[in-house]
């Protein structure tokens, strides 16, 4: 018996999908601000990468933040 399996089997992953909403207002200065978010984004890439997952994108507006 031949078993056929189609060629986009081949193509199928797992994947864990992780969106995180930053409601927490940082501070006013901006450079408190980057410096803040820079150090809470670096602590969650550790926290991805050790779990060999990688951040597709950072999004930022007026509101809120999300990664």
């Amino acid at each position: 018996m031949d078993a056929h399996k189609p060629t986009w089997v081949d193509e199928l992953r797992i994947a864990t999908s992780l969106f995180v909403k930053i409601t927490t207002p940082l501070s006013d200065d901006p450079e408190v601000h980057c410096a803040a978010l820079h150090d809470l984004v670096s602590r969650m890439q550790r926290a991805i990468f050790s779990y060999e997952g990688m951040i597709i994108q950072f999004l930022e507006d007026d509101k809120v933040g999300f990664l």
